[in-house]
């Protein structure tokens, strides 16, 4: 097997924003380079934007721009009158604006990219009511346009679905069912994927996300998919894009930060059963067994987030073990991160 990574190399290129508990002076260094995304009222920091975004668009009335302190302040004005709904409104209809503008704005290619990536679809981003609300408990501050997450650096969650087979008793054989990207997606074009995988957009449940992705991007019956599928469990990682601890470039989003949380689930598919492409996400299925995606995965071929998603199964699956793996406790601890 021409291996060209580990199974470390894979988790770190995903985890690759430093750790705060590793060097103190390069985690500092670091943080430099951006503008902290807040919300006015709330102490969190809500997400990270580079500093050559920052200094080369100007906001519109709303928001605050702190240079001394590298700080992105959204503050729409709010009255004694408005609720929750109304303050969630003004300021999702704020960053729209925002972003719409800078996707019209000719200085960096990252803004004019925003309108040829928008999805219409919204992220939502949370943070805790502040301390003098009483008890303090998770509220949705706003929602931004999916394909601007990155640009902010805000958290987000997603789900990706291991679909497998596995032979009676008498061998025990394990076999993947791998997904290709379609080559004319926007992202990760003709790479490797698991069976189906999605960001959770406002509103939705991991469940119903991935029921919906699976049925969109493999064509299985949705009653195969409730009967069967399996949660088991998150993965979390701290992921830059396209920057120097990176191994891999990504469309030119220099430094773009992509703290996720990934909701993990597999599907055991009987004889006859096989995903199928439905949609213009995914351009073929194979089925391999555990060698062949071991070649694949080591080789560098799958989309980086679900290549962790293939080792957390491999570990899961009893393929990876403290035995076979000098760096497993590593790598177990590395993909799950704690993210704040």
């Amino acid at each position: 097997m021409a291996q060209t990574k580990t199974y470390l190399d894979i988790v770190k290129e995903c985890d690759n924003f430093p750790y705060p508990t590793g060097n103190q002076a390069i985690y500092n260094s670091y943080l430099k380079n951006y503008y902290a995304f807040k919300v006015a009222g709330y102490p969190q920091v809500l997400g990270h934007v580079p500093n050559y975004i920052v200094r080369a668009f100007t906001f519109p009335d709303g928001w605050i721009v702190n240079h001394e302190s590298q700080e992105l302040i959204l503050t729409p004005a709010l009255t004694d009158l408005d609720d929750e709904n109304t303050a969630r409104e003004k300021r999702t209809s704020l960053m729209e604006i925002t972003l719409k503008l800078m996707s019209q704005c000719k200085a960096r290619p990252e803004f004019t990219s925003l309108a040829r990536k928008w999805r219409n679809e919204t992220f939502p981003i949370h943070a805790t009511s502040p301390p003098a609300a009483g008890t303090q408990r998770p509220i949705l501050l706003l929602e931004i346009e999916r394909s601007a997450s990155a640009l902010f650096g805000i958290l987000t969650t997603g789900v990706q679905l291991t679909c497998y087979t596995q032979h009676p008793a008498a061998t025990g054989e394990i076999k993947l069912w791998i997904a290709r990207r379609s080559r004319q997606k926007q992202t990760y074009p003709g790479m490797l994927d698991n069976a189906a995988a999605g960001g959770l957009e406002t509103g939705m449940s991991a469940l119903e996300g991935v029921v919906r992705e699976t049925v969109e991007e493999a064509s299985l019956d949705e009653r195969v998919v409730r009967m069967g599928v399996r949660s088991t469990g998150a993965l979390s990682y701290f992921h830059v894009k396209s920057s120097p601890l990176s191994g891999r470039g990504d469309e030119g989003e220099v430094g773009f930060l992509q703290p996720e949380v990934e909701y993990i689930f597999e599907l055991q598919l009987g004889e006859g059963i096989r995903p199928r492409p439905g949609d213009s996400e995914v351009e073929e299925f194979y089925l391999w067994n555990v060698e062949e995606v071991k070649e694949a995965l080591l080789r560098g071929e799958f989309k980086l987030n679900s290549a962790i998603v293939v080792i957390d199964f491999f570990i899961r699956h009893g393929v990876i073990t403290p035995e076979n793996e000098g760096d497993y406790t590593e790598i177990v601890c590395r993909l799950h991160r704690r993210l704040g």
